[in-house]
């Protein structure tokens, strides 16, 4: 079932007869829908711009229309897509006269930092801006969970941001609607260790042997890795600082070498974001593959978003997080696809890369 609402979180129908409807969840990033719907059903009309669209009535799968499409081979289709509710995070960027940064802190601190000065609270040269706030969006009480790190950032989107921190430091983030109180939580949430390598939780384990995996692509690319980064510092010429990062200590044929022109001057801010820079580089090891319901290992109660479970498939065993799931609905039918580990980006997403960092 669909429920639509304006973003003052009133209903404004509900559509449950749909041709198909795609809707992917992120842990790290922002996940998208795409809703196929005879434009002649009862509700279609409220299908605009801006308006949300809830799943099954659950908090955390909402969507945000972006984009209203006809399909011209068949006039009576409309093609209705559009992000997650997070990605409105993508209409704004840490606009500040001078870096916005973190000090030591837990890294959800870090997260709610950026979306209080960015979204919710926001001022730049101590002047508020609040055309650039949003009423309805609050943020959840911290529970100073995560590392504790560093951070800074300067006129990038807060989107990419988001994702940045998130694979930095492991923990996911989502904006989850409030009906009852006529708004919405930023939130960051902690995935649970279900993999066979611990002893807290009940292990998942995702394998063709127990029938609950079938496996469409394994991925193992080292093509863009490097694993050591030279990181110089604002200065002219032999003047500027360098700062070496490295993953380890790679020699030989086996050293990857990347070269960061940074703004900075301070050896601490250097070396702090030549770390993350590196994460940019980092080898992306993914499976890919429909998952199959069994007893005690139900989607969303057993396992969910976020956490790490051990996959077993065609002689490979690793521990992976679950870092993306594509739910399809059809005619009464749903289908799970999930990433394990991180997702191979496409080329939209490799140029967003390139676009999207930021001012360093």
């Amino acid at each position: 079932m669909i429920e639509i609402t304006n973003s003052n979180f009133e209903l404004l129908g509900v559509i449950s007869d749909y041709e198909s409807l795609i809707f992917n969840r992120s842990w790290h990033g922002v996940g998208t829908f795409e809703l196929h719907i005879n434009k002649n059903k009862k509700n279609v009309d409220k299908l605009q711009h801006d308006n949300f669209i809830i799943i099954n009535k659950k908090n955390n799968k909402i969507g945000i229309i972006e984009d209203i499409q006809l399909d011209c081979n068949n006039t009576k289709t409309l093609i209705i897509s559009g992000r997650q509710l997070k990605g409105i995070t993508n209409r704004r960027l840490t606009v500040t006269d001078n870096y916005d940064r973190v000090t030591q802190t837990e890294a959800e601190n870090i997260f709610k930092h950026y979306i209080n000065n960015h979204m919710i609270d926001t001022y730049y040269n101590d002047i508020a801006t609040l055309e650039r706030n949003i009423l309805w969006l609050r943020l959840a009480e911290t529970q100073n969970r995560g590392l504790e790190t560093v951070w800074q950032s300067r006129y990038e989107y807060l989107d990419v941001l988001m994702e940045h921190i998130s694979k930095d430091t492991g923990l996911g983030w989502d904006i989850v609607l409030d009906l009852a109180q006529k708004c919405a939580f930023f939130d960051v949430f902690e995935g649970r260790n279900r993999s066979i390598n611990q002893t807290e939780n009940p292990p998942i384990i995702f394998s063709d042997k127990k029938r609950n995996l079938s496996t469409s692509k394994i991925t193992d690319k080292q093509s863009s890795w490097k694993n050591t980064g030279y990181s110089l510092g604002k200065g002219e010429l032999e003047d500027r600082p360098l700062i070496i990062a490295k993953e380890n200590d790679y020699s030989g044929l086996a050293r990857r070498e990347a070269l960061f022109d940074m703004s900075s001057t301070e050896i601490q801010d250097l070396a702090e974001e030549s770390k993350k820079k590196l994460e940019d580089y980092k080898q992306i090891k993914s499976i890919e593959g429909t998952i199959y319901q069994i007893p005690n290992m139900e989607y969303e109660k057993d396992w969910d978003l976020g956490d790490i479970v051990t996959i077993e498939t065609e002689g490979y065993t690793e521990d992976k997080r679950i870092t993306q799931i594509k739910e399809t609905y059809e005619r009464n039918k749903t289908n799970i696809e999930v990433t394990f580990g991180d997702k191979t980006p496409g080329l939209a997403e490799q140029i967003q890369k390139i676009t999207n960092k930021g001012v360093i």
